[in-house]
């Protein structure tokens, strides 16, 4: 009958038991597996628009549109008290909080008479720490006026770059972390009196230090000029130093030239453009990707895999305002995979959505898709994968609703989801230790 002899065939009730220790052992594995312990942590009612780690605290700016903008300060993410900078204007315009390896660094424009918070219009303030209670720094040395500067930094240096309108370029670097700047020499145009000149993202490549530099005014009011090309499209120029900053000379770029496409830089990974290296910069090859829509686009940002490989997100730009980023992996840096699903944003929003840097903590990786409909998050999914970054899955207790941003951070060998409401104000942190738990042969443990 079934093949089965009658005395080999097993009991109901031993049927019954190997049914029961099978939904056992399911349970134990899979979808039963238990989750990473999550702790949300309220803020109160002092919070800031963005939070950075610093050292054993975290720190931020604080909240809205006031000529009395503040450093924040917390050592659990709930409660914050205000700190005072040295030699702190007593008016500033908002305060820019960013994070450079293990240096977390402070800038701001001083606000006079007459006081706008949204027309910093007095000197330029940056300080910097490294373990968030412990700031150097103060006013630094240059004319601005009703022109605008911005602070890069290129490992340990930091380059401060700005104009007061329609004035030259003025270039300041600092290598020992604020504490004192030196003036360096230029050579860049000077365009017409209605632009002020800035400077925007730093990178190093073959000894040699590069930072984008920008011209901003008429150009970007659609106006044919100096610093557009004839179809209207603004024209691209760089600086770049070949003395450890002391001198910088700017080039305008073309997109044959790749002097002008920022490298960067994973272990033995250098990424410039559409091209990868894995010898220094020696030779450059073309990578694939399995997607169609970046079948040659590296990540942006890539991670090295401790066990052997890199990880990152490549975005593809289309029309005017969207964009989607993809999560890819490859083990030899030329052939890179997609990780996770992409375009996943409603279709009735246009929208753009994406990944970001993933970051590692104790053993595991993280990532989060989010989705925007103009300014405003609509939804968030975070995952997390194994220290080879081969496997993700999604963290279905973590609900991230309609809010206006979301940000992802480690702090004190936990990973974090930063929530952030209207101004944006942070409403609660998410803390996620995924150690609470083991997985030995399909049993979960502790």
């Amino acid at each position: 009958m079934n093949g089965l002899n009658k005395k080999h065939r097993p009991s109901i009730y031993s049927v019954l038991v190997l049914t029961l220790l099978g939904v056992v052992a399911l349970s134990a594995c899979g979808h039963g597996t238990p989750a990473p312990t999550i702790t949300v942590i309220k803020a109160s009612s002092l919070v800031p628009e963005g939070v950075v780690p610093a050292g054993s605290v975290l720190v931020g700016p604080s909240a809205g549109l006031s000529e009395e903008n503040k450093l924040l300060t917390s050592a659990d993410g709930s409660h914050w008290t205000p700190s005072v900078l040295p030699v702190q204007p007593q008016h500033m315009a908002a305060l820019k909080v960013e994070k450079a390896g293990t240096l977390v660094i402070a800038s701001a424009r001083a606000l006079l008479e007459p006081i706008d918070p949204l027309l910093p219009n007095g000197p330029m303030f940056v300080w910097t720490t490294h373990d968030g209670m412990n700031w150097q720094g103060g006013k630094i040395d240059i004319e601005l006026s009703d022109g605008f500067a911005d602070l890069v930094s290129i490992g340990d240096l930091l380059v401060i770059g700005g104009s007061k309108t329609g004035g030259p370029l003025n270039v300041l670097t600092s290598h020992d972390h604020a504490k004192t700047w030196r003036h360096a020499g230029v050579r860049a145009p000077t365009f017409n009196e209605s632009q002020v000149a800035s400077i925007d993202g730093g990178w190093s490549a073959n000894g040699n230090l590069f930072t984008n530099l920008d011209y901003i005014g008429s150009a970007a009011l659609g106006k044919v000029t100096e610093t557009t090309n004839s179809d209207g499209t603004s024209k691209k120029f760089i600086l770049e130093s070949t003395d450890e900053a002391a001198t910088w000379t700017s080039h305008e770029c073309t997109n044959s030239n790749p002097i002008c496409q920022p490298q960067r830089v994973a272990g033995s990974l250098h990424i410039r453009g559409n091209e990868v290296s894995l010898n220094n910069g020696k030779t450059w090859k073309t990578p694939t990707v399995d997607v169609k829509a970046i079948k040659h686009s590296p990540p942006q940002d890539p991670q090295s895999i401790p066990s052997g490989g890199w990880i990152g997100s490549a975005v593809d730009k289309y029309g005017k305002e969207q964009s989607e980023s993809y999560l890819l992996r490859s083990d030899n840096g030329i052939s890179w995979k997609e990780m996770l699903p992409h375009n996943r944003c409603p279709l009735h929003e246009h929208s753009q959505g994406g990944y970001p840097t993933p970051i590692f903590s104790k053993g595991h990786w993280y990532t989060m898709y989010s989705c925007f409909a103009g300014t405003e998050l609509s939804f968030a999914h975070v995952y997390q994968a194994n220290a080879d970054a081969k496997h993700w899955k999604e963290l279905p207790q973590i609900h991230i609703g309609k809010q206006q941003a979301a940000d992802l951070f480690t702090f004190k060998g936990n990973f974090y989801v930063g929530i952030f409401g209207s101004n944006p104000k942070l409403i609660q942190l998410l803390r996620i230790d995924p150690n609470l738990y083991e997985i030995r042969c399909c049993l979960a443990t502790r």
